[in-house]
């Protein structure tokens, strides 16, 4: 092999087939590469990884043994780092002790020691501070270099490069000039939509303030961020958002509508299917907005290819692109995204900050929300948050407990029972057993007293419901001329 080769300490297939490890025993350094290569599964990373990582620090010839394989580690450990969804990863400092420790584990085994995971954590510090291996890592963003160190986080250049494109291009957005749309014409639009729905028979349209105010926030700003939890109407409120901007003279063509899973978009079609009026004729322009897509087939992904057809350079035509689930949006997706909308276009984002995580890395969609109530800038003001559930009454105890319960877990609170049984709110009823279940509310039964008979009478109750039809499946009912009795009607209900 040639001297380069030998740096990356791989063996090809036919090597290692005929390897006559007696005789020529590994090296350390290899036997540590294989253990890396053994342990890149536990991190969702395959072995193409190491390899890769292998190859990369080969570009620097003059490391010794101790000081590639840490170089090898910090660059499997930035892939680890974007396949958890991180977009950098800590590895200096107080606050990178247990992080390293946890994605070093797995990939020290047994040729590193007792103490190689430590020891293999600090080598890696020594390297970045020392500067050791700049050849491979930059410490400037604009550096051309695999990894960037900007202290106490490692990045990779390509996934730092597109986070600062798209900062900057959110900004160019935020900033752009909002729609001359008069306030009164919307609100005239939005009043407007109960009345035409009840003249022509669909779905009532009954919007909560809030529900207003992303509606008008999403008609005239150039970027609008929608974040409600489930139940809070963010898809029901997207086709009056259709009616309202067509309303106000946006041609239905001009119009997109997106979500990044084909079931999403599926759903966002069957929402305005659920919503027409029952008269199949009826003329109204919003009806002709384009069907709902992918946001790769929006943008023209060729798999082939690995390309996209609309960037910046041959921009969608649509005016007003409207997205939903959009906290499944990665990084390189939004991106993708802005790149392609046209100057004067406008983005509408709904999704929910606090489920669905992106794809892939990057949390873009909940890294645009602000803190609620902090800051007035352009994007706190385009940024709307739904938080009226229709799916569960909160002034009814049971719903109640449900809605403290989530809104304790999205606060980070680990000890529940503090904010429940104990606090006198009722958040969280503690069971003894299985028997004691009521299943209303939030209750929690611990995992030695559920074992199976938590599982039995879960599903013969709500699931086969045993104790809804018990009695009844073997019943005849009559239907007399003038239907069934009163008290048939309950239990046919029942059934």
């Amino acid at each position: 092999m040639s001297a380069p080769y030998d740096k990356l300490g791989m063996q090809s297939a036919w090597r290692r087939f005929s390897f006559d490890a007696i005789a020529n025993p590994w090296s350390k350094f290899e036997r540590q590469l294989r253990d890396i290569e053994a342990g890149a599964a536990a991190l969702n990373l395959s072995s193409d990884s190491v390899h890769l990582a292998a190859e990369i620090a080969a570009f620097e010839p003059d490391l010794n043994d101790e000081q590639r394989v840490g170089l090898i580690l910090l660059i499997v450990v930035s892939f680890a780092a974007l396949e958890e969804g991180s977009t950098r990863f800590p590895v200096t400092g107080p606050q990178s002790v247990e992080p390293m420790r946890r994605l070093l584990g797995p990939l020290c085994g047994e040729s590193f020691g007792t103490d190689g995971i430590e020891r293999m954590r600090i080598g890696i510090k020594r390297i970045l501070i020392s500067s050791s291996a700049a050849g491979v890592i930059g410490t400037n963003p604009n550096d051309y270099k695999p990894l960037i160190y900007l202290p106490p986080f490692i990045y990779q250049h390509r996934v730092l490069s597109s986070e600062v494109a798209l900062a900057r291009r959110l900004a160019t957005l935020i900033n752009a000039q909002s729609a001359r749309i008069d306030k009164a014409r919307i609100r005239d639009l939005l009043l407007g939509l109960t009345t035409h729905a009840a003249t022509l028979g669909a779905t009532p349209v009954d919007l909560s303030e809030e529900q207003r105010a992303a509606i008008e926030c999403a008609v005239t700003a150039p970027l609008t961020v929608i974040s409600g939890g489930p139940g809070t109407g963010k898809t029901s409120i997207v086709l009056a958002i259709l009616k309202v901007l067509v309303g106000a003279g946006v041609d239905p063509g001009e119009i997109a509508l997106a979500a990044p899973t084909g079931k999403a978009a599926y759903r966002i079609g069957e929402s305005i299917r659920e919503s027409l009026p029952s008269d199949s004729n009826d003329p109204a322009p919003w009806k002709a907005c384009p069907q709902p897509t992918t946001v790769h087939r929006l943008l023209g992904y060729s798999p082939a290819r690995r390309r996209f057809r609309h960037h910046r350079s041959n921009p969608l035509g649509a005016h007003v692109v409207v997205v939903d689930e959009g906290s499944m949006l990665d990084l390189e997706l939004m991106s993708r995204l802005l790149d392609a909308l046209r100057p004067d276009a406008r983005l509408v984002i709904l999704g929910d900050a606090d489920q669905l995580p992106s794809v892939s890395a990057g949390a873009v969609f909940r890294d645009l929300l602000p803190p609620a109530g902090e800051g007035n800038s352009a994007l706190t003001r385009n940024c709307v948050r739904l938080t009226r559930s229709y799916r569960m009454d909160s002034e009814e105890e049971a719903g109640n407990a449900i809605f403290n319960l989530a809104s304790a877990i999205n606060a980070g609170h680990l000890d529940l029972f503090a904010l429940g049984v104990g606090a006198g709110d009722g958040t969280v009823t503690r069971r003894d057993s299985a028997l004691q279940i009521e299943f209303v509310g939030a209750e929690w039964l611990d995992k030695e007293a559920a074992s199976g008979a938590f599982l039995e009478r879960w599903y013969s109750e709500q699931v086969r419901g045993d104790g809804e039809a018990g009695g009844l499946e073997n019943r005849i009912f009559t239907a007399l001329e003038s239907g069934f009795a009163p008290t048939e009607c309950e239990s046919l209900r029942r059934v």
